[in-house]
């Protein structure tokens, strides 16, 4: 049955064509090669790549479950010497570019209620379907964006 499915690496170039943002880093190749092994290791790679693949080409979370993979002890993925929160790097590659993959900032990402597996469930596995989050703004950010954008007398 393994030798019908795609290779690892075929996988990761089908799942990279659906990045967002214009480069086309290691790193995140390097992220996508991990969450297909931890798919693979957990013996459920082909319907959570059926799944990931329909929210990422519909671009929603309308339809789709929950892309889990098992959650390490600490919560975070390594690549390298790195580590990151695994839906945040999902999250970053196929949504928002511009987020920050370390964990600064966590708690601007917040997962929708259709999400099973969020990563605050601190469930044995994590979700890491980036149309199950959605970005939250905190207060101090926007108090902080408005002072910066309008002077600090804008939130008087």
């Amino acid at each position: 049955m393994s030798a019908l499915l795609p290779s690892t690496p075929q996988i990761v170039e089908r799942l990279m064509s659906f990045k967002k943002g214009d480069d086309c880093d290691e790193w995140s190749k390097r992220k996508v090669k991990i969450l297909v092994k931890k798919s693979k290791i957990s013996g459920y790679l082909t319907g959570r790549l059926t799944e990931l693949e329909k929210a990422l080409s519909s671009q929603s979370c309308a339809g789709t479950k929950c892309v889990a993979i098992p959650r390490s002890l600490s919560g975070r993925s390594r690549c390298g010497h790195r580590r990151s929160l695994p839906h945040l790097v999902c999250c970053r590659i196929w949504r928002w570019p511009d987020l920050l993959p370390d964990g600064r900032g966590v708690c601007d990402l917040k997962a929708l209620d259709v999400c099973e597996f969020a990563f605050s469930l601190r469930r044995d596995e994590v979700c890491v379907n980036p149309y199950h989050y959605e970005i939250e703004l905190l207060q101090a950010k926007t108090i902080a964006c408005l002072a910066t954008q309008y002077g600090p007398h804008a939130i008087d």
